[in-house]
């Protein structure tokens, strides 16, 4: 008996692509991510308010825009995070899956660049990075060990959602705790880059469950997205020893 014929894959409309609940959660929340650099985001310690676009701007103005580069990344992201998925809703390629995971591992290797630049710059930014790194490479290595075996488990999918979230939480952690300038007091607009950068953070939670279907395969079916009371309780629990760590190994 010969085996039954599969269904043909069916390439997702543009309209139907772009009103679709992945197109619509990840672009509107990395585009609020984007649009933070416009706001207020701290107060420093000489009481001035720091407005990212504005410190941007000096600086390119300047020179080389290494403090630009490093960190406010995180706006960085936001916009590549944009772009990526327009691109995803025009092409709607055939496998997502490995599509998807080429952003934050991409992302992943700029920030690499942009941490051996600190390493071998001035001895003031080297020990920034060998300080940052004392929290990024324990977590990261982590994180690398989960999405290889997830990759080769076949979930490739939530491999690229992991990668993902994990560099959702570097730019929560680098918005607040690796920021260039000290902080006296955060204001509206690094409270809310926090919260978008955490939005973003959802948003890809749901490609395991929607992404393929919206923006691969009309044939593919959508799982329901839910979120169980363990995932949240360790997700809490993660985000609350790194920052313990965090703070812990800043008093050293």
């Amino acid at each position: 008996m010969s085996p039954e014929p599969q269904s043909d894959r069916e390439k997702p409309s543009l309209k139907s692509a772009c009103v679709s609940p992945s197109a619509i959660s990840n672009l509107v929340t990395a585009l609020a991510l984007l649009a933070c650099v416009l706001l207020p985001h701290s107060i420093g310690c000489d009481d001035k308010v720091v407005r990212p676009i504005d410190v941007i701007g000096a600086e390119l103005n300047e020179g080389p825009p290494l403090v630009t580069l490093t960190f406010f990344w995180p706006y960085v992201f936001g916009l590549c995070t944009f772009l990526f998925f327009i691109a995803l809703v025009i092409i709607r390629p055939q496998r997502i899956e490995r599509v998807l995971l080429s952003l934050p591992v991409c992302l992943l290797l700029y920030l690499t660049a942009i941490w051996c630049l600190l390493l071998f710059s001035s001895s003031a930014e080297s020990r920034v990075a060998m300080v940052i790194a004392t929290f990024v490479v324990p977590s990261a290595t982590l994180v690398a060990i989960r999405v290889t075996w997830l990759w080769i488990d076949g979930r490739k999918l939530a491999a690229a959602t992991w990668a993902q979230s994990y560099l959702c939480v570097l730019a929560i952690f680098s918005l607040r705790w690796f920021w260039i300038l000290p902080i006296k007091q955060m204001l509206y607009g690094g409270v809310l880059s926090m919260i978008a950068a955490a939005a973003v953070m959802i948003a890809s939670w749901t490609w395991p469950c929607w992404i393929e279907h919206d923006l691969s395969d009309r044939n593919h079916p959508a799982e329901r997205f839910q979120l169980s009371l363990k995932q949240i309780v360790l997700g809490m629990l993660v985000i609350a020893i790194a920052m313990t760590y965090w703070q812990f190994m800043a008093r050293q």
